[in-house]
């Protein structure tokens, strides 16, 4: 794909944008700094047109920046500053595949609605002011904002870190004109931040649970739904109160009562339309009157709509993700309702939850919640993409102090040896003492590959089945999205999925483009077998490491029988038991009985002042305490194995403290559909996640913190 060449002008906006996050004003034209970046934008610039990457360290006075710049991050920066398309007249060709449109606001060819762009008053769309194939995602669990470009691939190309000190955990997200980003978060809180996550504007109405914000074309009104008040509100920059509707703090079905209302949206003809999602309806109320005009909901068998939007020429949106629907209407009747998951589809693609949701220039939706994110297309009733939201990553713009010329490093002197494949695999202990012979047939069994920047090699969790040996380029190892390793030229990893197929213990990621070579188990045991020594210590070292890990995790043959995974929940049942029995010949301090662990649910486990204790030592040794909300088809028949299966999976990387029900009653099958399990893990929750929904008939899955 050919892209625009990069401009000097283009970087120097980045560089000042950039100083007067660290300076507090942009560098006055002329002056020493605006000087200094001009001349380094103009470098960069004619570098960009050798390399995608560049590694920039500007010092000046008390101006320093130390990143990795990429030719991505500079495109998209540019199409963010680029004014904003607003039609008054339907244009004769689409603008973005050049198809004639005949008289239609949509492109029957690449799906543009360029209805969307028609120049209004009311609500702006789900898109804001973001670039065709552009979308922003919010990720509250990592305090971050993501920008992704979908085409011609997915991929970051910018990410915001948002200030700790504001506590946010991030439900809506809404790119305004200027480069400003509309926030809101059910901490209380509805500010706006720019593209480097500075706050320039905070609303200040005594707000309980923002779940949403929105905003008008122009990005100077607000609006806000509250499911803590129960009201909406429009209002102005100036903190002015324009409009609102509910009763506050007060729920109710009734006329002027809403129930955990998730969406404000004001269409072009000046109604209000509002995601009363707690009464399983879609309201439209007059602005003068406040009356209802109309009612979506029980013809339409609406169960939790958190989205709603109206656009000119008659067109209108719900959202309801608590059933996986998107519903479009035409002149008030449905034109089209698609279900974009069902039981038996690829669980990755299954999105509880959703509150991040963008209606694409084409029509798809990208919608996210806490752990991934999922493209559909309505009209084609398709899933087009999967992301963990720990894959999405670029850390573009970190925050870097100014190093002190005193403690500044000496370069480097340290030269890495050539690569030599034969030498670098005698780095593997198990082969320390092989004969020649045995590495000259390994390397036949080498296969050689290569990868480009940012894919992801291996994921934490994931079967083991090969070992990797770096040639050239570099790859990062992360634990829980923290980056722990750089290996580069002659190092390998993944040694130890040839003793055994453990799971994988990290992520790695390809850091830039690398060339390696892969050795697959099964090519290795077959080598390995005309060398008996070698091949009698890889079988007592992999013997070793099964049992070490038995002492902390479940080591579970996938084919094990119905009834040897009775045993093991009947296991559990029992050192439950003596765990207990243990805590209580502990002489502690009593600790408040009746706590329960927070949650996005109706109702979680309660914890007794024993359990309590048990948990906070675990806590204190670095586990995470998680509730597993586990969720079994309604039609699921042998509900104990189904939950016995469960409980082995998840104890390959969790150990099982507290389940409700009681161990005994789930042998007995004396439960409904509804599982909870508490744990103890290092792991992360996408990954238990993961694991928990390998298991079949399992409809509904959720990792829930446990805090006291």
């Amino acid at each position: 794909m050919m892209t625009n060449p990069i401009e000097a002008s283009d970087i120097y906006d980045l560089l000042s944008a950039c100083a007067a996050g660290q300076l507090g004003d942009n560098p006055a034209k002329g002056s020493e700094l605006a000087t200094y970046l001009s001349e380094q934008s103009t470098d960069m610039a004619a570098q960009f047109s050798q390399t995608t990457t560049l590694k920039i360290q500007l010092e000046h006075h008390h101006f320093v920046l130390q990143q990795v710049l990429q030719r991505c991050a500079v495109e998209a920066w540019r199409d963010f500053r680029r004014p904003r398309i607003n039609y008054t007249d339907l244009p004769a060709r689409c603008p973005k595949c050049a198809e004639l449109l005949a008289g239609q606001w949509h492109c029957n060819l690449c799906g543009l609605e360029l209805y969307r762009w028609q120049k209004h008053t009311g609500s702006d769309d789900s898109m804001g002011a973001l670039p065709w194939g552009y979308a922003l995602l919010p990720d509250p669990r990592r305090n971050r904002l993501i920008f992704l470009r979908l085409e011609p691939k997915t991929e970051v190309v910018w990410q915001v870190s948002l200030p700790a000190r504001l506590n946010l955990n991030i439900r809506s997200a809404l790119f305004l004109p200027n480069q400003e980003i509309l926030l809101s978060s059910p901490n209380g809180k509805v500010v706006i931040v720019n593209l480097f996550g500075n706050v320039i504007w905070e609303c200040k109405l005594p707000l309980i649970q923002p779940v949403y914000a929105g905003a008008s074309q122009d990005g100077q009104t607000i609006y806000i739904a509250d499911a803590g008040l129960q009201q909406v509100f429009k209002l102005n920059r100036d903190q002015q109160v324009l409009w609102s509707y509910g009763s506050a703090g007060q729920a109710g079905h009734d006329e002027n009562y809403l129930n955990q209302p998730h969406c404000l949206f004001e269409s072009p003809e000046g109604a209000y339309l509002i995601a009363d999602t707690g009464n399983h309806r879609v309201l439209e109320i007059s602005e003068l009157s406040q009356k209802v005009k109309r009612i979506w909901g029980p013809e339409l068998d609406l169960a939790a709509p958190t989205r709603v939007a109206a656009y000119p020429e008659r067109y209108l949106s719900i959202l309801d993700p608590s059933q996986f629907r998107l519903l479009d209407f035409l002149d008030a009747e449905v034109e089209s309702d698609c279900t974009y998951y069902q039981n038996g589809l690829d669980p990755r693609y299954r999105l509880t939850q959703a509150f991040g949701a963008i209606r694409r220039e084409n029509g798809h939706f990208v919608l996210s919640n806490t752990e991934r994110a999922v493209e559909i297309s309505p009209l084609q009733k398709r899933l087009l993409w999967f992301s963990l939201l720990t894959d999405l990553r670029l850390p573009l713009l970190p925050e870097t102090p100014p190093v002190p010329a005193s403690e500044k490093a000496l370069p480097s002197t340290h030269l890495r040896s050539p690569f030599k494949l034969e030498e670098t695999l005698k780095q593997v202990s198990v082969f320390a003492t092989a004969p020649d012979e045995f590495f000259q047939k390994i390397k036949l069994c080498l296969r050689y590959e290569e990868y480009p920047a940012g894919h992801i090699l291996i994921r934490e969790g994931q079967r083991g089945d090969a070992m990797f040996v770096i040639k050239h380029g570099e790859v990062e190892i992360l634990k829980e999205f923290q980056s722990v390793a750089i290996l580069g030229s002659g190092d390998l990893f993944g040694e130890m999925a040839l003793l055994n197929q453990a799971s994988r213990n990290a992520t790695v990621r390809i850091r830039s483009k690398v060339q390696l070579y892969r050795l697959n188990r099964l090519a290795f045991e077959t080598v390995v077998q005309s060398f008996p020594e070698i091949y009698q210590r890889i079988k007592t070292l992999a013997h070793a490491r099964q049992l070490t890990e038995s002492d902390g995790q479940a080591i579970v043959n996938p084919a094990m029988s119905s009834e040897s995974a009775k045993e093991r929940l009947q296991k559990l049942m029992d050192s439950h038991k003596e765990r207990l029995a243990n805590l209580r010949s502990k002489a502690r301090p009593p600790v408040s009985a009746g706590v329960q662990a927070a949650g996005p649910i109706h109702w979680t486990l309660k914890y007794s002042s024993l359990e309590q204790e048990l948990i906070r030592e675990a806590q204190f040794q670095n586990y995470r305490c998680l509730e597993m909300h586990i969720r079994l088809h309604p039609q699921c028949k042998m509900k104990s194995v189904r939950v016995s299966l469960l409980v082995m999976n998840l104890e390959k990387s969790a150990e099982i403290i507290k389940t409700h029900p009681l161990p005994e009653d789930i042998l007995k099958e004396a439960f409904d559909s509804q599982v909870v399990l508490t744990v103890l893990t290092h792991a992360s929750r996408s990954h238990l996640i993961e694991e928990a929904l390998r298991v079949a008939e399992i409809e509904d899955v959720q990792a829930i913190p446990v805090q006291f």
